[in-house]
Parts: structure tokens; C-alpha cells; sequence
């Protein structure tokens, strides 16, 4: 006789799912990342990380089930246990990091455009001809020079 599973869809899944969290944390640099959140400083992972690891320090000794093992550069060991904390505060952190790349790229792209309005000014182009050339609206290339205008020399 079968058991019928239910497959749950990716996008339902969490942090908090079994099955997410040894998939996310079996990469280093996301169980590093995971560990630096908690621990609130930069841990330097050794050892490759190993989820649902067995450990047992003598043959006379029962074993213990680490859901997420790894080792530092000190040799001090972290098992990092699944718990509705972790996700939590581990998906906020990352969100966090996720949106101040994106505001960093973002102040990337502008300053690299406003170079381009620069030298274009500069060969005596109009703002309609840079709009064109650099497939922008009128209106984004007139905010950027208003705002480089701004800007202390």
C-alpha cells in the first residue's frame, strides 16, 4: 500500500519547511551568512557544511542528528537547528541586504547616466538628442541635469 504525499509548490515553502531549510543551508556562504545574522558578527566557515549530520564522540556513546553542521576557523562547532527564529529573522536580514544592493545599483546607474548627460552637454547636445541617444524620456534627462546642477562642485 502507498501513502499519498502532498506536494507542496516551492513558492508555498519557508525557512520554517524541513525541506527548504537543509536545501538553503546545505550553501556555505548561505549557512555563513545565516550564522553571522545570528551571532551578529562574521563567522568564517572551515569545514563544508553537512545537514542532518551524525556525530558520536566515542563507539560506546549514542550518536546526536545536527540539522545544519559546520566548523570555524577557532574549531568551534555550530549546529544550527531549525526553528520558526531562525527563518524569521534570517529572511528579514537577507530582505534587508537584497534592498540595499538594489538602492546601490540604482545610485550606480544614475551617477553612470549623469556622466553620459555630462559629456553629452558638454558636445553642445541637446536634452531631446541625449533622451533619444540614451533611450530615456525627455523628463528623466531634465530631472538629471536639474539634480547635477544641484549638486556642490
Amino acid at each position: 500500500m502507498h501513502k499519498k504525499q502532498n506536494i507542496i509548490p516551492l513558492k508555498d515553502l519557508n525557512l520554517t519547511s524541513r525541506f527548504l531549510f537543509d536545501e538553503v543551508m546545505d550553501d556555505p556562504q548561505a549557512h555563513q551568512d545565516a550564522l553571522s545574522i545570528i551571532f551578529g558578527r562574521n563567522i568564517p566557515l572551515l569545514s563544508k557544511v553537512e545537514t542532518e549530520k551524525e556525530l558520536r564522540v566515542s563507539p560506546l556513546s549514542r550518536s546526536i542528528r545536527m540539522d545544519v553542521f559546520s566548523m570555524d576557523e577557532g574549531n568551534s562547532v555550530y549546529n544550527t537547528e531549525l526553528s520558526e527564529e531562525i527563518g524569521v529573522k534570517y529572511m528579514q536580514a537577507w530582505e534587508e541586504k537584497y534592498y540595499e544592493r538594489e538602492e546601490g545599483r540604482e545610485e550606480g546607474r544614475k551617477i553612470e547616466r549623469q556622466d553620459m548627460i555630462k559629456k553629452k552637454l558638454q558636445k553642445n547636445k541637446s536634452p531631446e538628442t541625449i533622451a533619444d541617444e540614451l533611450e530615456l524620456t525627455l523628463e528623466t534627462i531634465l530631472k538629471l541635469i536639474k539634480e547635477m546642477e544641484a549638486e556642490p562642485r
